[in-house]
C-alpha cells in the first residue's frame, strides 16, 4: 500500500492502541501483538485493514476511522465447550451489551437482532457448543441480509467466551423514501405487461 493510500488513515500506533482498548473492554490482560500490518482487503482493491494478531488473537480495523471489523480468537478451538444452559434473551442481551461496550453501532444506525442460533464448532476432537446472535440493519421494518453483524460466543460457568465478532457492513445505502403508492406500482406493472404483450 502506497504512501498515497496512506493519506489519511489512522497511524499503526492509533491502531495498536484501539486494538488494546477492544481487548480490555472483552476482558482480555496481558496481550501482546506480535503483527501489525495494513493489507489490502481480499474483498477489493480499494478495500483495505489494519490487521492485529497476538498468539491467538485477530482483530482487523478500519484504517480510515479505526472502527471494529473483526475480533476473532481462535484458542477456543482447543477446548471442548459446553455453554451454560441460559435462555436465548439471556444470550440477546450479553450480544447486545458487547456490540454497546464496543460502540459498534450508534443509536442512529438501526440495527436489531434478527437470528439466534446455537450450533456446534467442531474442530478435530472438540467440539465446541456456541451461540451465533446476528444483528442486520432494519430499513422499513425490512432487513438488509448485506448489512449483517454476527457474534460467536459461549457461557461457560458464568463467564463468557468469545469466538467472533463482526463490526457492522461499510456499504453506505440510503433509507430511501418510498415515492409512488403500491396502487401507483400496480398501474405501471400492468401497462408494462401490456406493452410486452403487443410485442
Amino acid at each position: 500500500i502506497s504512501d498515497n493510500e496512506k493519506i489519511g488513515f489512522i497511524t499503526e500506533e492509533k491502531a495498536v492502541e484501539i486494538a488494546n482498548e477492544v481487548l480490555v473492554k472483552l476482558g482480555y490482560e496481558n496481550q501482546k501483538f506480535t503483527k501489525v500490518s495494513l493489507n489490502r482487503g481480499y474483498d477489493s482493491e480499494y478495500s483495505k485493514h489494519y490487521l492485529l494478531k497476538s498468539e491467538n488473537i485477530l482483530i482487523n480495523l478500519n484504517p480510515e476511522n479505526g472502527e471494529l471489523e473483526y475480533f476473532g480468537d481462535s484458542s477456543i478451538i482447543n477446548k471442548n465447550i459446553k455453554c451454560d444452559n441460559i435462555s436465548e434473551d439471556e444470550i440477546k442481551k450479553i450480544a447486545s451489551d458487547i456490540y454497546s461496550e464496543l460502540e459498534i453501532f450508534n443509536e442512529n444506525d438501526n440495527y436489531e437482532i434478527v437470528e439466534t442460533k446455537r450450533q456446534n464448532i467442531v474442530s478435530g476432537k472438540n467440539i465446541n457448543d456456541v451461540w451465533q446472535v446476528s444483528f442486520a440493519k432494519v430499513y422499513n421494518g425490512n432487513y438488509d441480509k448485506t448489512n449483517i453483524s454476527t457474534i460467536a460466543f459461549a457461557v461457560v460457568n458464568n463467564d463468557i467466551v468469545i469466538y467472533t465478532i463482526t463490526g457492522k457492513n461499510e456499504d453506505k445505502f440510503d433509507n430511501n423514501p418510498i415515492i409512488i403508492s403500491k396502487e401507483e406500482a400496480i398501474g405501471i406493472a400492468k401497462n408494462k405487461e401490456k406493452e410486452f404483450s403487443i410485442k
